[in-house]
């Protein structure tokens, strides 16, 4: 997976995956990775790049975690295709809370953007879904879509320090952004300009996977704008 790092007290290390993002959900405690997706060099690099242990687990029985599912350092959020045996085993993993959403909105990933501070969620939403979000995630809930696109989870990277934005938000949106989620934000790119950039970057506060295509300047931004 590992092609190089960024020395110093961030690391933003390229995967051999395009679509990393697809597959990880990274918080400040924790990696969630599929099983049996990764090699034990794989994981080993995820774990030193994000800087929190693995947690193993399927949702509603896939690999697609990072599309599925979304946290803080609070909660964990999954959509309602969730089984039983993976809540039950997930909660006896983690220290956090583990909530599962009654919507027919399955893929929270691509429609919620949240760190301790706040959230931005879709307009795909309807108003019991944003309570029930609110509620979960224990955060005050700003609903809006960006650049007239509903997939704002896709389009945005955030961690306790700073939030990427995908260059098709306007201005504007880009500021309302670092008002909702209480970090500085601005635009960037993966992967060679791609403008979806959560499917090909996880980060935390300490650190961050990106995508095989992601360029040295991207990687720099990254860097910048998150830690």
């Amino acid at each position: 997976m590992h092609k190089d790092a960024e020395q110093g007290s961030a690391n933003c290390v390229v995967s051999d995956l395009l679509n990393i993002g697809v597959y990880i959900l990274g918080t400040n405690e924790f990696a969630l990775i599929p099983p049996g997706f990764f090699n034990k060099k794989d994981k080993k690099m995820v774990e030193n790049a994000l800087r929190v242990p693995l947690v193993e687990s399927m949702i509603g029985g896939t690999s697609l975690l990072g599309v599925l599912a979304v946290a803080n350092s609070s909660v964990l959020l999954l959509p309602k295709i969730a089984t039983d045996l993976e809540i039950e085993e997930l909660q006896a993993q983690l220290e956090i809370e583990v909530c599962l959403l009654d919507s027919k909105i399955t893929a929270l990933g691509n429609v919620i953007v949240v760190n301790d501070k706040g959230a931005l969620v879709s307009s795909v939403f309807n108003k019991q879904d944003i309570h029930a979000i609110e509620d979960a995630l224990g955060v005050t809930v700003a609903q809006r879509d960006l650049a007239g696109i509903s997939v704002v989870g896709a389009m945005c990277v955030v961690t306790s320090r700073g939030a990427l934005v995908s260059p098709l938000a306007s201005d504007e949106e880009v500021e309302q952004i670092s008002s909702i989620l209480g970090v500085k934000s601005d635009i960037c790119t993966v992967n060679r300009g791609y403008a979806y950039i959560s499917t090909g970057l996880i980060a935390n506060a300490e650190g961050g996977l990106c995508g095989a295509d992601t360029t040295g300047i991207e990687r720099a931004r990254i860097i910048d704008i998150l830690f």
